[in-house]
């Protein structure tokens, strides 16, 4: 019988590009649930590159927000599927305060779950899929889709990148990737010394891969801005676009007046980043370093959500420093894109007397290999750590989870143990050698920053808008040009099926 795949494209279009290529090497029965705006729905509807059964248009179960929903519905789905529907709620962006033009209250939010609640639950008892083909759970509706799936017993094939850069992994989870298993190596006598194990982070550097992300409309010419705003000025925003809930409140008005606002926002943080925070380490005291994360962002708000109050992790871990150590505290480079945080964040963190503040320009490995410990929440600079023979505390399961280096906090209080005792650990090389061998094992070469950039560039201004119009015989030429750096994330996908 044919395997059913249902698959999720939104506007990075990397699924459609699976999808295509799966077809041509595959006999199955494929689904798919769009996750744009109305202007290129039928287009992807009328599309004959991939042949769709059924096809759904995610929107369609939206147009209108309003403050109807059956609780007793929404009790009974948490029951039956074994949900925690507020927790996947909290995880929500838009629900925060964070750069929003609207605030959802409790009966919005609630009648958005329960939409998408029904429409998934629908959806999937319609076609009954075998397997859920998506990128890697980032949004409320992405996450309760997944977490439906597996209840139902789905078996789910994300895509997720790997904590080493330019790989990446297909499971159903990242909680999944923690639980390598040693291999086999010839002789604990070849291990390779930590100067050897060092060249294997430079080839698979993240943070110089991630450096290359693009986000916003950094780089983009004036000429360039200002032609993609008049065009989403006067034709995309028409009356079905703001319909949608995440346009709620969105007019032509508030966006001109938000943008000069957060730019005038992002000048003075970045000014007071620039005179309170400190462009070098005192390489006389001891420390420990904890590098912020991005923030809102995936692996606070669904791998920590317990954690996601950074200020709040500070705090503990100050508290928790030995008397001879001190904290050393970076900002994120990339929160340059998110309008830094705000001042008062940074006044709280200046004010904790053994705390240091790191500008985000600083060296972060220069920081690592100085450091004693480092503490991330969820961060790849916990394995960065072990490279420099530096352990680690995190607050959440992660691939590199189960090295002995590395001790996650389960209880908060436990913290100023935690530290005295992380920071006797020694990093075994050999241990480390065979979880890079298990990650290149067990992984794809594939750079998916390199393909979100080039789609960005040919299908979305640079990232400014998702365009209003597209052409499917270009989307399909962009693909046919990465047919090759496809193959071996396809060929992965066939053995998760087929095996």
């Amino acid at each position: 019988m044919k395997p059913k795949i249902l698959f999720w494209i939104d506007t990075n279009y990397t699924q459609f590009g699976i999808a295509k290529f799966l077809q041509e090497k595959t006999d199955a029965n494929f689904y798919a649930i769009y996750d744009f705006h109305h202007h290129i729905k039928n287009i992807f509807l009328d599309q004959s590159i991939v042949d769709f059964k059924k096809q759904w248009f995610y929107w369609d179960n939206h147009l209108r927000l309003d403050k109807n929903f059956d609780l007793s519905y929404l009790k009974s789905f948490e029951i039956k599927y074994k949900i925690d529907l507020w927790k996947i709620i909290s995880s929500e962006r838009l629900f925060s305060d964070y750069d929003s033009y609207h605030f959802f209250n409790n009966e919005e939010i609630l009648s958005i779950v329960e939409k998408d609640c029904r429409f998934f639950e629908t959806v999937l008892d319609e076609i009954k899929p075998d397997f859920l083909i998506i990128k890697l759970a980032d949004f409320l509706r992405t996450h309760l889709l997944v977490e439906l799936c597996k209840s139902k017993g789905i078996k789910v094939l994300m895509l997720i990148q790997n904590r080493l850069g330019y790989l990446v992994n297909i499971s159903s989870s990242i909680s999944e990737l923690h639980d390598f298993k040693k291999i086999q190596l010839d002789s604990k006598n070849n291990s390779p010394t930590f100067l050897e194990l060092r060249n294997y982070l430079q080839k698979y550097d993240k943070q110089k891969q991630f450096q290359n992300l693009k986000s916003g409309d950094i780089g983009v010419p004036l000429i360039d801005k200002v032609k993609t705003f008049f065009d989403w000025f006067f034709n995309t925003f028409d009356d079905e676009y703001r319909q949608t809930y995440d346009h709620t409140g969105v007019t032509r008005f508030n966006v001109i007046t938000k943008r000069i606002d957060n730019m005038l926002i992002t000048r003075k943080r970045k000014s007071f980043i620039d005179n309170h925070s400190i462009m070098n380490i005192n390489f006389g005291e001891k420390f420990i370093y904890f590098p912020l994360h991005v923030q809102p962002e995936r692996n606070l708000d669904l791998d920590a959500p317990y954690f996601k109050n950074q200020l709040d992790v500070i705090e503990n871990i100050a508290r928790s420093l030995p008397i001879n150590y001190k904290l050393y505290v970076k900002e994120h480079f990339s929160m340059k894109y998110r309008k830094w945080r705000p001042l008062s964040f940074y006044k709280a963190l200046l004010s904790l007397p053994n705390v240091r503040f790191l500008h985000p320009s600083f060296d972060s490995l220069t920081a690592i290999k100085n450091s004693s410990l480092v503490i991330t929440i969820a961060g790849s600079s916990g394995l960065e750590a072990a490279f420099y023979e530096k352990p680690s505390i995190i607050f959440a399961d992660l691939s590199y989870s189960n090295l002995s280096c590395v001790t996650k906090v389960e209880n908060i209080e436990d913290l100023h143990e935690l530290i005295k005792n992380s920071l006797k650990i020694q990093v075994d090389p050999f241990e480390l050698f065979q979880f890079i061998k298990f990650q290149e094992n067990n992984s794809i070469p594939f750079d998916e920053i390199e393909l979100n950039n080039s789609i960005l560039d040919n299908f979305h201004s640079s990232g400014l808008v998702p365009d209003s119009k597209i052409s499917i015989k270009n989307l399909n030429s962009f693909f046919e040009n990465r047919r090759k750096s496809f193959e071996p994330l396809i060929n992965e996908y066939i053995k998760k099926i087929f095996n």
